[in-house]
């Protein structure tokens, strides 16, 4: 640890307090995925069955919509960055250096298929237990960049490929989405060749550019609705959208300029976007076809890389440091109890979100970085990022307030303390000595949310 970051370790006692007014698509849960690893994405193949994919090769499922993770997979050397299930059994997950693994059994076991590339795949899509195709682009050593489309017919037995580009400002495919068997479209690109948008209507035999209008930047998902309707997003807050098939897109008004990594609808009107830094996760909702797009609160949780939408009522977005955030209509069960100590009835285990505010953060002239660990008693600890802004001249000091959820899991009888530490993060010169001033941090309030299984 960085002997000029400041810690202060708080045992705190406070009330829990709830609020149930808002509407489904306004109320973001956090759910505990019991990894700290990035999350890149995430599919559900009904209310109960889901998957996410990370770094570490990571693949997590959940058979009861989310309230439980568990792993059924980790490869320390390898990272996946996509996933999709054409149903409860039958799925495909890409990432590193052309990996593919695919499972008929929902995952209780997974083989790896040879994908015939050794560049990084960053989009899955399938439409039966027999087709499905993936996206990607860039070599490991990303000296060159190149762009792919690859396709099965049989399973995976063979992959085939249908598109390829290469060159050195050729920039990768990172999304791709079918409305059958038939109908689909890749995104990607960015850079000196501008962005890449390609629509196949039979079955990726072919792939025909469509018009972006000229932008140059990188986009980073595509949902189709069906074979005229469809939405683009990608960095900056780029939104696009058709409803002639892509023969034309048209640039919708974002409200922020973030990057936006994940775009899903549930119907032709209610739709959200996902993104943010490292440091904010931005979600965005539109029930109005996207005419219109607002800001939703997330709970204060970092990036989040992609989402994946069931119905107007369930979605789930997942994201770094090991974030899933779940929307439902139903706010949690809320329990009163002293922050730290397990209440001693009720059914066991079950998820918390602890809500921590803080204030008083010191720095001086960029972005200040500020992290707050809860360590169980039981063992284990969960940490997460939140950060402060200043455009204060050099060397002066500032103040800032966040707030931070964390989500962790309690399964023991009786009494369960945790503490929470608060740390100035942000890195070396910007935190050293005299500033900032020791005990520059404080946590203001907490609040506990709980959700029964």
């Amino acid at each position: 640890m960085n002997s000029g970051w400041t810690k202060i370790i708080v045992a705190v006692t406070v009330l829990f307090l709830a609020v149930f007014t808002a509407q489904a698509q306004d109320n973001w849960y956090a759910q505990s995925s019991g990894t700290s690893q990035p999350l890149f994405d995430v599919c559900f193949a009904d209310a109960d069955n889901g998957w996410v994919v990370g770094n570490g090769a990571v693949i997590l499922h959940t058979a009861n919509g989310g309230n439980t993770w568990s792993e059924q997979t980790f490869d320390p050397v390898s990272n996946l960055f996509a996933i999709h299930f054409a149903d409860p059994q039958n799925g495909w997950a890409g990432g590193y250096s052309g990996s593919i693994r695919h499972t008929m059994d929902g995952g209780q076991t997974w083989e790896i298929q040879e994908s015939g590339t050794n560049a990084y795949i960053y989009g899955v899509y399938a439409v039966d237990a027999m087709k499905a195709w993936v996206v990607g682009g860039i070599t490991p050593g990303f000296y060159n960049g190149s762009q792919f489309i690859r396709h099965t017919s049989d399973g995976g037995a063979t992959w085939t490929q249908q598109h390829g580009a290469s060159g050195y400002a050729t920039f990768p495919l990172n999304a791709i989405h079918f409305v059958d068997a038939n109908i689909g479209c890749a995104v990607g690109g960015g850079g000196a060749y501008g962005s890449t948008i390609l629509f196949t209507t039979d079955g990726g035999a072919t792939w025909t550019p469509q018009s972006a209008g000229g932008l140059l930047t990188e986009l980073t998902d595509i949902f189709l609705l069906d074979q005229y309707t469809g939405w683009i997003v990608g960095r900056y807050g780029v939104i696009l959208h058709t409803t002639n098939g892509g023969a034309t897109w048209t640039p919708q008004s974002s409200p922020i300029a973030a990057w936006l990594t994940g775009v899903n609808f549930a119907d032709q009107d209610n739709g959200w976007a996902s993104g943010g830094t490292s440091l904010e996760a931005v979600m965005l909702h539109t029930s109005n076809g996207g005419s219109t797009w607002e800001v939703q609160d997330t709970g204060g949780f970092p990036l989040l890389y992609n989402l994946f939408i069931l119905d107007a009522d369930n979605g789930w977005a997942v994201g770094y440091n090991g974030t899933i955030i779940h929307t439902s209509p139903l706010p949690p069960e809320t329990v009163a109890v002293n922050l730290g100590c397990l209440p001693t009835s009720g059914e066991l285990p079950f998820n918390v979100t602890i809500q921590a505010a803080l204030s008083n953060i010191t720095g001086f002239n960029r972005t200040v970085a500020g992290r707050i660990r809860v360590d169980l008693a039981s063992g284990g600890s969960i940490t997460n990022y939140r950060t402060g802004f200043t455009n204060v001249a050099p060397f002066s000091s500032f103040t800032t307030s966040w707030v931070q959820n964390l989500p962790a899991l309690f399964a023991l009888e009786g009494t369960n303390v945790f503490t929470l530490t608060a740390e100035d993060v942000t890195a070396a010169p910007y935190n050293q000595p005299p500033y900032p001033a020791s005990g520059d941090s404080d946590i203001d309030t907490c609040a506990v949310l709980g959700i029964v299984p």
